[in-house]
């Protein structure tokens, strides 16, 4: 599993077929030598104000949990830092737009008091289009990470699903099994992150040595590792078996004293060994083979094979579809008047004329080709004052196009946040059968 496309609007990808999942589930636990009990599906996302394409997930989760009878959990990723923007439509002309509610680490950001909260409302129902609203209640929460995790499950009315939060990890322990052979061995982990990095970007043909993310690096004896203490990172000191970030912490055994935070690939490394089927997105998934190349060469486990559930939803919004086709049949227009004037003007005596010269032109000696051209650019621009109102003309109209395009793209996009879906459509579209039915 590659990459994926935008696919046909609304409908749910999945990959691979939900039948097969509890073999995979199988499958995986063995490889995991998980303990025995109801199968896990579990996936993971930061709780802010996301798309409808990440939202189902959170969906098909709770279809598997109470249709058929398996254990889920969705990892909050809490310790994130992000700007929280809603992205939403704006009409007069249709347009994307972001409404930005905060910037920072998403456990430490307090939540909005209910007069932000309304405040923020206002702003995002400012402009919408006909038809559409925001989902805006309110309740108290300790932090925003919180806070937005619990208006998305409101919103939902979602039940039967497991919550684990990335601000809790260490709780867990498999946490410890994941950082203690780092800390055991923190060169021979560079090494294993570092070249699967380089084979990832190398099979994806990425340039940018931050993708799909940055190497750890060395600086002054001092090993970056794969985590984080309040946002930043943490290195493991050589010469004195010491954790560091911008100042020396504790020794490398005291690690529980601190609060660590898994960065990107040892999170998902954390979440898929946390459940026997791990659900994807598109992103996640076109990168996750570097996450595989880790847990093979350092850690030494079979990775575990993964499902993607991928969703290009679209809201409601009224658009020309014409557009595109129209814009394409003016601009070649223009063009032809440009370069083809006595196609517009075939009586007209400089129409013959030009015929002429092209017509030299394709047998004249190269040093007579230059002297041709001239006269024949010459020629097209004595036609050409004679189509100016046509030309006019087709300008205005292929502004409009222009301007029709840029709705229907906005009316196409699928990043408008779960504010404005209905989670009942989401459903429906959804919706699974329970394996070995039809």
């Amino acid at each position: 599993m590659r990459t994926l496309k935008p696919g046909e609007p609304d409908r749910l990808f999945l990959w691979p077929e939900p039948a097969v999942w509890p073999e995979l589930a199988a499958q995986n636990r063995m490889r995991l030598q998980r303990p025995e009990g109801p199968w896990r599906l579990a996936t993971s996302h930061q709780p802010v104000l996301f798309h409808a394409g990440i939202w189902v997930r959170e969906l098909v989760l709770e279809q598997v949990a109470t249709s058929w009878g398996w254990e889920t959990i969705y990892f909050e990723a809490d310790s994130d830092e992000c700007e929280v923007i809603a992205e939403v439509p704006r009409s007069n002309p249709l347009r994307v737009e972001q409404v930005s509610l905060a910037r920072g680490i998403l456990e430490d950001l307090p939540a909005p008091d209910r007069a932000a909260w309304t405040e923020f409302c206002q702003r995002l129902r400012a402009g919408l289009p006909a038809g559409l609203d925001v989902r805006c209640d309110w309740q108290e929460q300790p932090n925003l990470a919180r806070f937005l995790a619990c208006l998305r499950w409101r919103a939902g009315g979602l039940q039967g699903l497991g919550r684990g939060w990335q601000s809790s990890w260490l709780e867990s322990p498999l946490a410890a099994r994941l950082v203690e052979p780092i800390l055991a061995d923190p060169e021979g982990f560079r090494a294993c992150f570092n070249l699967a990095l380089a084979q990832e970007r190398a099979e994806l043909r990425l340039r940018s040595r931050a993708h799909p993310f940055p190497d750890l690096r060395i600086l002054e004896g001092r090993v970056e590792l794969p985590l984080w203490v309040e946002r930043r990172p943490l290195f493991y000191e050589l010469a004195t078996d010491r954790l560091w970030t911008d100042r020396p912490l504790v020794a490398a055994d005291q690690w529980r004293q601190l609060a660590l935070r898994p960065r990107a690939m040892l999170w998902t490394a954390f979440c898929r060994l946390s459940c026997d089927l791990y659900l994807h997105g598109a992103g996640g998934a076109a990168y996750d083979r570097a996450t595989d190349r880790v847990l093979e060469s350092f850690y030494r486990l079979e990775p575990p094979a993964y499902a993607v559930a991928w969703l290009n939803y679209r809201l409601a919004l009224p658009a020309d579809e014409d557009a595109p086709a129209r814009l394409a049949r003016v601009t070649q227009e223009l063009r032809s008047l440009g370069h083809n004037p006595q196609r517009s003007l075939p009586a007209h005596p400089l129409a013959a004329e030009k015929l002429h010269l092209v017509t030299a032109l394709q047998s004249a000696p190269r040093g007579k080709r230059a002297e041709l051209t001239r006269a024949i650019h010459q020629i097209n621009g004595q036609l050409g004052q004679q189509l100016s109102s046509a030309r006019s003309r087709l300008q205005a109209e292929q502004a409009a196009a222009r301007h029709a395009c840029d709705e229907l793209a906005a009316a196409r996009y699928r990043g408008y946040s779960w504010l404005l879906v209905d989670p009942e459509k989401l459903r429906s579209i959804s919706s699974l059968s329970r394996p070995g039915r039809s």
